[in-house]
């Protein structure tokens, strides 16, 4: 009896996983940079040529620093830090930080609260440094002319202080449209580029661009784990006790639940416990009609997946029953 009180209170809680809410910061900021590639796509850019959140080890390769977008250009290696900030930043007295100033208005108040941030310049300037070092491991050498990091501020109601806006490399939301066409080229200038050697336009050459995509193909991004509830949680999946994972053939890994009450409480009665499907899809495997997958799992409805959230210092432990798929990076 008791075994069978536990099966049927095991059912109950499969057919209701905790709802996790979106993280609407979090989220706004991933539309940001989403929007702006966009935008690049529009403009003519392939989408072979755009990479989202690369994460670049350091020199010591025991870290790794995410760059929101890299973008390939025969004008250079674009590395953008997009912000979708409102109310108005200004530098702190040492440089050191950006201080964002937030207002919140109320019928009788206005009030005002500041956001101390990381200078997102010499934190971009670090982390182009570590992507051209990278790149020259695997023997693509590009001059510092070639690497051109940009922080892109896309959100109009936010004011700069001009000690920051005077940066070359800072893109205010009035000049971003500015700034996406200005990679633009005419006709006879794409003519010329295509037959002229590289160090006569100055620009770098279809080699080079092909094998610093081929190097950036190679940077992993994040993991992304999504949630019963919509959202999404950015990191490193670190391991299931059921199997293990082969990133280079697995790109997603997608969970089926079993969420009909009367069906879940007829197998427990009949002696089962919950249990969770987990589908490995063949990397690069997803199709417009279906995916390739390469294996299938059942595992407990109940098992913990470790999961390193980015900024984190330690582990998070993310049970199969609220998990509805974990995207891989490379």
């Amino acid at each position: 009896m008791f075994e069978l009180r536990k099966r049927l209170e095991q059912a109950s809680i499969s057919c209701n996983p905790q709802e996790h809410s979106v993280d609407e910061q979090s989220k706004v900021g991933r539309d940001a940079e989403k929007a702006f590639a966009s935008n690049l796509l529009k403009y003519g850019h392939s989408s072979k040529a755009i990479f989202y959140g690369l994460r670049v080890p350091d020199e010591y390769q025991a870290r790794k620093r995410e760059i929101d977008l890299v973008l390939l250009h025969d004008t250079g290696i674009y590395t953008l830090e997009i912000k979708n900030w409102a109310g108005k930043v200004t530098l702190s007295c040492d440089g050191n930080k950006w201080i964002q100033s937030k207002f919140s208005n109320s019928d009788s108040m206005s009030v005002r609260y500041d956001v101390e941030h990381e200078n997102a310049l010499v934190s971009l300037k670090m982390k182009t440094r570590l992507l051209k070092a990278h790149l020259f491991r695997h023997d693509v050498t590009l001059h510092d002319g070639f690497l051109k990091p940009r922080v892109i501020f896309v959100n109009k109601n936010l004011e700069i202080d001009d000690k920051i806006d005077k940066e070359p490399e800072i893109i205010s939301a009035d000049k971003c449209e500015q700034f996406i066409e200005s990679f633009q080229r005419g006709y006879v200038s794409s003519i010329m580029d295509s037959i002229m050697p590289a160090f006569i336009t100055g620009h770098l050459s279809n080699t080079t661009l092909s094998l610093a995509e081929n190097v950036l193909k190679g940077i992993g991004t994040w993991d992304v784990v999504e949630l019963n509830g919509g959202k999404q949680l950015y990191g490193d999946f670190k391991q299931c006790p059921y199997f293990s994972v082969d990133r280079q053939q697995t790109d997603c890994l997608e969970l089926t639940h079993k969420r009909n009450r009367i069906l879940s409480t007829t197998w427990a009665i009949l002696g089962y416990s919950p249990s969770v499907t987990v589908s490995f899809r063949q990397r690069g495997g997803a199709g417009w009609l279906w995916d390739s997958y390469r294996a299938v799992v059942h595992i407990p409805y109940d098992t913990e997946f470790i999961f390193r959230v980015c900024g984190d210092d330690v582990d998070s432990k993310i049970i199969a029953n609220d998990i509805e798929r974990i995207i891989l990076s490379i």
